[in-house]
């Protein structure tokens, strides 16, 4: 089994994971960089410009000031769209700090992104490679994501983990979210993602 750094931040956010269900807006109203607008400042450029990607087993966990160079630094190195949940972009902004984890498996590129939100929450985004946490796809829950298969699993707290495009047998998606969110909530930001471009991997050990 071949442990994510998401899971660390799970048994962190476990213990202040908020008991709201409360719903994104789908009305947001701040200035992050979109896959249609990937502008960014020229200081969060040149944090992302100084940083490459690790090869081989390393793992490479950058910090950054703000929310712009994290995602700078993503569409420099990765082959895929790289946003945000547009139903989410109300709780956070531009110069929120935020951590980016990036690392290779099975020869793809693939990164997870730390987002700090309102009331002591996290959410967690995989991009690349999306597996839930603990590779246990059996715990999950078949749903759709813009009309791809995903898998849905959800724990006390609330916390959820979705996954997509993944199936039962093919536990392995492009994108991945994790946080302290309802079933519908998470639901709704997954479908404002990017449209997935990527394709899945043959096969990935757990």
């Amino acid at each position: 089994m071949v442990a994510l750094l998401m899971g660390t931040a799970i048994v962190l956010l476990a213990a202040v994971a908020c008991s709201s269900k409360e719903t994104p807006s789908a009305n947001p109203s701040s200035k992050l960089a979109t896959p249609s607008n990937a502008s960014s400042g020229p200081s969060a450029s040149n944090v992302a410009a100084t940083h490459g990607w690790p090869g081989g087993s390393r793992r490479l966990t950058i910090s950054f000031a703000e929310m712009n160079g994290a995602l700078a630094y993503l569409r420099r190195g990765m082959d895929m769209p790289i946003g945000l949940p547009q139903r989410l972009l109300y709780l956070v902004g531009p110069d929120q700090a935020t951590a980016v984890t990036a690392f290779v498996v099975g020869g793809r590129r693939a990164a997870q992104l730390q987002v700090p939100l309102e009331k002591n929450r996290l959410l967690i985004v995989q991009y690349g490679v999306a597996r839930l946490d603990g590779c246990a796809p059996e715990d999950s829950v078949p749903v759709r994501v813009a009309g791809r298969p995903a898998r849905l699993r959800m724990s006390e707290g609330p916390w959820a983990e979705l996954i997509w495009p993944a199936t039962l047998s093919h536990p392995t998606g492009a994108y991945g979210l994790a946080g302290p969110f309802s079933r519908r909530a998470i639901l709704a930001m997954a479908e404002s993602m990017p449209a997935v471009t990527a394709r899945p991997l043959t096969a990935i050990d757990c």
